[in-house]
Parts: C-alpha cells; structure tokens; sequence
C-alpha cells in the first residue's frame, strides 16, 4: 500500500511538472499519463519523472503530441542508453532530420545509432552537427542518408574532425549562392559558365545536387595542384586545405551504405 501511494505520488509530481514545463491543458493530461505509464513498464527511463522531463523536452522542440511524442521518447532514451547520448541534444539533432528531410521519429534515430555505430560520434558532436549542418545537405539536394553516407566516408578516408568536412558542405552552400567575384571566378576557372550554375545551385534538389557533383568532379581531378587548391578554397573555405583531397573526395563517394 505504501509502494502504491508513493509511485502515485510520484506520477502526480511527473505530471505537474511536465504540464508546468509544456502548457498542456489539464484535459490531455490523461493521455499523457498512459505514455509514461506504458514507457515506465517497458523498462525505459528511471523514474515516472526522468521519462516526463524527457518528453517535455521532445515537446517542447519537436511540438509531437499522442503516439509520435511517446515514440521519439522511448527512442531517445534507447539513445541515452546505448550510446550515452543526452536527450536534449539527441532531439536537437533527431529534430533537425525530421526537419530537413522529412523524416519521422524512427527514420531519423535509426541514421543517428548507425552514425553512432560507424564512429561519427567520435568526438560527442554527431547531434550538434545535425543540428547546424543538416539544412545544408538538404539545400544541396542530398538526402538524410547521403549525409551520413559522406560523414562515414569521410571518417574512412582520415577526415577526423567530421565538423570539418561538415563546415566546408556549408561554406560551400553559403558561397554558391553569394554571386561573389570569387565565386564566379573559381566557376569559370573550372571551365563553367558562372550564371548557370548559381542558378543551378539557388534551385535546389537534385539540379543543385547534379551542379555540385560536376563541379567537384572536376576540382578533384586538376592536375594542377597548386590550382587545385586555390578553386578549392575560393568555393569550401579554409576548411578545404584542413580536411585535405582525401577528406573532401567523401562528397563524391555517395553508395547508399547508410539508410534510414
């Protein structure tokens, strides 16, 4: 009797605190409760009040509600327990997926734990580099997967700061569309005509893809290597001499090891 006042005690505590932290009206409460419940039973969370914090945290981020809400929960907390992944960052990158991609709850954590498990966690930043990078891959025309796939290759192939690899895809995203006098000149040094392909690249989807693809194709077989370089950072920052030609040829090594 007294274990059973103490856990509703401690489910009334979950609750206020999960409605404080979310607004939700007192009538959704009820709902609420059975996804705690049925989370707890399951073995997952330590308490009715870790597994309440969690999700408050996923709603307040991700805005779920009902089935999808309890889902991304009991995912983030596998995460947390398999790869010791912090829940709020996890959904900051999970979200970021969804986001992008249009991915749901299970999609985008299945590609975080295959990340994990191919080493791109290596320095406790797979999440916050979702979170940051993401919109560049999708601007680009790549899909979830062929991030991943080109973050694995890249950590293949030495680039070991993957943040690295990530910045010079957003530097490269940035300069692309800026119409600069650098940029179009690097255009036109590779033999492009510089209007066309900024008007490739502000399209978006598979013709920015297709016009990111050509281009570092060509960049990546200069035989002038001293011109190589100079194009190379004129389109990918400085982040392109930190990452190397091994690094970069990650971008143009997308085989679908990697899926949702």
């Amino acid at each position: 009797a007294i274990a059973t006042i103490k856990s509703m005690d401690d489910m009334t505590k979950a609750l206020n605190q999960y409605q404080a932290a979310t607004g939700t009206a007192a009538e959704g409460m009820g709902e609420i409760e059975d996804s705690i419940k049925r989370l707890y039973n399951n073995n997952l969370g330590e308490s009715f009040d870790d597994i309440a914090q969690s999700m408050a945290l996923i709603k307040q981020q991700t805005k779920l509600t009902g089935g999808e809400l309890e889902d991304a929960t009991k995912y983030a907390l596998l995460m947390r327990d398999t790869f010791d992944l912090d829940v709020n960052e996890g959904i900051r990158g999970a979200n970021a997926l969804i986001k992008q991609f249009g991915l749901d709850a299970e999609q985008a954590y299945n590609l975080i734990a295959v990340g994990a498990q191919n080493g791109l966690n290596q320095n406790q930043d797979l999440a916050d580099q979702l979170a940051e990078y993401s919109v560049y891959y999708s601007e680009m025309g790549f899909t979830a997967d062929e991030m991943f796939d080109v973050m694995a290759k890249g950590a293949e192939t030495g680039a070991f700061q993957i943040d690295y690899l990530n910045d010079a895809m957003k530097e490269f995203g940035i300069r692309t569309k800026d119409n600069s006098d650098g940029t179009r000149a690097a255009f036109e040094a590779l033999g492009f005509d510089a209007d066309q392909l900024t008007e490739a690249f502000a399209a978006g989807g598979e013709t920015a893809k297709d016009a990111f693809q050509t281009i570092a194709y060509e960049l990546l077989d200069m035989p002038d290597k001293i011109k190589q370089n100079e194009i190379g950072v004129a389109l990918f920052g400085t982040k392109w001499e930190d990452v190397g030609i091994k690094g970069m040829s990650a971008l143009m090594d997308v085989q679908d090891n990697i899926d949702t």
